[in-house]
């Protein structure tokens, strides 16, 4: 009985250990990669998350934009439609390729990346 209760628990510990990372998904739908903008233009960037239990957090980053914006994802929903809207620096000079990057983090604290490029012509 010692040994069947010991071999529950270790079991137990297993899957309490084990955490599931191959649920989360993360696609940036718009814009398209490459877009052309000019300096002070405004453009808006559509983001789908899923998960197998609950995405917790949306990032959307580019350190030379300035660009590190975190939205929570409040309660247990698995899929999530995001839209944020950037509004261009108008003092951006020359011609520019940005990478945005955007990262979805579910519930158990797995991370998935999705990226695009866009140019920036002044």
């Amino acid at each position: 009985m010692k040994k069947i209760l010991l071999f529950a628990c270790l079991l137990s510990i297993g899957f309490i250990a084990c955490s599931d990372d191959s649920g989360l998904s993360v696609e940036v739908t718009s814009p398209d990669n490459g877009t052309t903008y000019a300096p002070g233009d405004a453009f808006d960037i559509v983001i789908n998350a899923v998960d197998d239990v609950a995405v917790a957090e949306i990032n959307v980053a580019n350190e030379d934009l300035g660009l590190d914006f975190t939205e929570s994802v409040p309660g247990t929903n698995p899929s999530v439609n995001f839209t944020l809207t950037v509004t261009l620096d108008p003092n951006i000079t020359g011609d520019n390729t940005f990478e945005i990057t955007v990262t979805a983090t579910d519930s158990d604290g797995n991370t998935e990346d999705d990226s695009f490029e866009i140019n920036v012509n002044g």
